[in-house]
């Protein structure tokens, strides 16, 4: 597969994916994955709407079904986080919320930090779980290189009264 990436950091990641040719298309397959680990480190450098599609061109040969496959990447621009909001949260503070976040607004927006974001707030005990669901990442209308990050979470029940007694010989 041919990749045309400009991003340098993600030469690693994409060489992953590469296979030299003569390579059976079925064995390249699995491979594919590989569209992920791009998408991972095109994301961490603030690309949002980055997609990767093979482009396979079958050709005749005396050998039988031949094909060139080229890998396409759209990565977009890069983008910055406009703003990020929180929903779901009554007893909790933005701030306690805001201090667990690896995305800051005005920074370029990143991916990986976003998920590093989404453990740390699940580590509070705060809330139910949070999934990638939680976290909606939207474009900004009228701008072409802003998002807005909101987080929506539910808190879970912490003031519950407990008991406790005990026993012994004495």
């Amino acid at each position: 597969p041919k990749w045309i990436p400009q991003l340098a950091d993600a030469e690693k990641v994409i060489a992953r994916v590469k296979r030299p040719p003569g390579v059976v298309f079925s064995a390249l397959v699995p491979n594919l994955r590989g569209f992920e680990r791009a998408r991972d480190a095109y994301g961490a450098a603030g690309y949002f709407e980055f997609t990767a599609y093979p482009d396979i061109v079958p050709r005749p040969s005396a050998e039988g079904a031949v094909a060139d496959v080229t890998i396409r990447v759209q990565e977009g621009r890069p983008y910055s986080v406009r703003r990020i909001e929180f929903a779901g949260n009554t007893q909790t503070r933005d701030e306690v919320i805001r201090r667990e976040l690896g995305i800051f607004e005005g920074a370029p927006f990143n991916t990986e930090a976003l998920k590093y974001s989404l453990r740390r707030i699940n580590q509070l005990g705060y809330f139910k779980p949070l999934d990638d669901a939680a976290m909606d990442v939207k474009r900004v209308s009228g701008s072409d290189d802003k998002v807005d990050v909101p987080i929506r979470g539910e808190e879970q029940n912490r003031n519950q009264p407990q008991f406790g007694a005990g026993m012994s010989q004495d």
